[in-house]
């Protein structure tokens, strides 16, 4: 009998294994591409979205243009508004229109004083989303430019709903205008214009620590770039010796895309069939936990089940390993820096040569996320959503692909290509985010990779990659609940 450490056993077991992982890849090709439900509505939260969105920025100009004009600044108001106007434009016309573009391209048009272009997209819009036609007939009506019947507005105010917070206080405030409840209408926007403003703080307040990590991002990158012009050059770093081979790393992304796969397209047919896409708050939330928790569980029952059988601590071989916390903590901080410090560089010159337009490149990578949870409307949601992606996914995420990916990685190539290469498999599971947000997502790895790499310690990988995260969730979690 094969011993099952003998050479002709581990070859033949290896065989099967990469058969395994051939027809695991074929899986997910099928399912991509030949395993879509049969329709998908304008608020459905898939991971596996393709098309471009812009409308969320768009949203966060517009908001951000009211608090300009209630604080005088007309002229810079006007400049969002036209900028939040194009970027709905973007997203709403052509062959794959999105809804939710398609759906503020209606209401604004109107209110600029064009209602028969404003009633063609409202009623494109209901045909693009039917689980909304309702809402965008109520919208048509109340923006129409003749008499329309009213009576029927109050007992259907509750469709207004349907949209994010800050939307349906706006339709609000038009409806009652145009029943003729002027005190009313005047009450609620002053009400509204309030939220606008506390927002518009609000995303100030992040800009400004945005700008604070990107001076440390400067003078970190000052310092070592000053210190690697002033010392000799040293000698190439050693390589990560961890027992796991290519193809454990292999089959363990493998097993996590299809784990993904899989699980998003049975919530899709539930969803469907539930009716769980007209739905907002806690429920959804909880679907979306049970899915990412099985596929990394699943990921990391795999990487458990590929290292019981060796010696010693497996946290540390992950490196989960203990330190210094102070410096730990600040080497994660000051590698974001460096991060926010590369990624203002870069919009700055790719916007001097007219790559991209007014928006910084952090915009077009958040609309996966803010799918989400910028409708939650419940709050036990927003701490589900909290839970989730501050604090759950950078742990399982880093140990997955710093520590275990990485780090085969780094056994068998040098420090540059292994940083490449394991961004670039961290940026394709985030499936969701456009094409500037998959570079951004790379962008990270490719830091987050190397803070493993100098510290041998994930911590400041997570600690980076949970202010990242938390970052983005003040921002979202504030555009759904003002």
């Amino acid at each position: 009998m094969l011993s099952p450490y003998s050479p002709s056993y581990a070859g033949r077991f290896n065989t099967v294994r990469l058969l395994c992982i051939i027809a695991m890849v074929a899986a997910v090709v099928v399912l991509l591409h030949y395993g879509q439900p049969a329709q998908q509505s304008g608020n459905d939260h898939q991971w596996l979205q393709f098309t471009p969105n812009l409308t969320l920025p768009g949203d966060i100009l517009y908001r951000l243009s009211v608090a300009a004009e209630a604080s005088g600044n007309y002229a810079q108001a006007k400049t969002w508004q036209q900028t939040a106007l194009a970027l709905y434009e973007r997203s709403g016309l052509g062959a794959a229109a999105s809804a939710p573009a398609v759906h503020r391209l209606g209401i604004f048009y109107s209110k600029l004083g064009y209602p028969d272009h404003g009633q063609r997209f409202l009623l494109y819009a209901a045909q693009l989303d039917d689980s909304r036609r309702d809402l965008c007939l109520l919208l048509s009506a109340i923006y129409a430019d003749e008499e329309t019947d009213q009576t029927q507005w109050l007992s259907n105010a509750s469709l207004l709903e349907q949209q994010p917070r800050w939307l349906a206080g706006l339709t609000r405030i038009d409806m009652w205008q145009r029943m003729g409840q002027q005190d009313r209408s005047q009450q609620l926007r002053r009400q509204w214009v309030g939220r606008q403003v506390i927002f518009s703080k609000l995303a100030s307040g992040l800009v400004v620590v945005y700008g604070l990590l990107g001076l440390v991002g400067l003078l970190v990158s000052g310092y070592a770039l000053i210190g690697l012009l002033g010392q000799p050059a040293r000698r190439p770093r050693q390589r990560m010796y961890v027992p796991w081979r290519l193809i454990d790393m292999t089959e363990v992304v493998v097993v996590l895309v299809l784990a993904m796969v899989v699980l998003t397209k049975a919530r899709g047919y539930i969803t469907e069939h539930l009716h769980l896409d007209e739905q907002s708050g806690l429920t959804p939330a909880v679907i979306i936990a049970l899915i990412y928790l099985a596929s990394v569980g699943i990921a990391l029952a795999v990487i458990w089940y590929r290292l019981r059988s060796y010696r010693g601590s497996l946290w540390q071989m992950l490196g989960l390993r203990s330190g210094p916390w102070g410096r730990l903590v600040g080497w994660g901080v000051a590698g974001y820096g460096v991060f926010i410090f590369i990624l203002g560089v870069g919009w700055l010159v790719l916007r001097q040569i007219g790559v991209l337009g007014s928006l910084p490149a952090i915009a077009a990578q958040i609309r996966s996320t803010a799918d989400l949870i910028a409708q939650a409307g419940d709050p036990r949601a927003y701490l589900v959503y909290f839970a989730l992606i501050c604090l759950i996914g950078p742990l399982v995420e880093e140990i997955i692909f710093r520590g275990f990916v990485y780090a085969g990685l780094r056994r068998m190539m040098g420090m540059v290509p292994a940083v490449v290469l394991s961004a670039a498999l961290f940026a394709s599971i985030h499936l969701s985010a456009p094409a500037g947000g998959m570079l951004m997502v790379g962008l990270i790895g490719a830091v987050l990779a190397y803070l493993y790499e100098r510290t041998h310690s994930l911590l400041p990988s997570i600690v980076a990659h949970a202010v990242h995260n938390t970052l983005l969730f003040v921002l979202l979690s504030a555009y759904g609940l003002l």
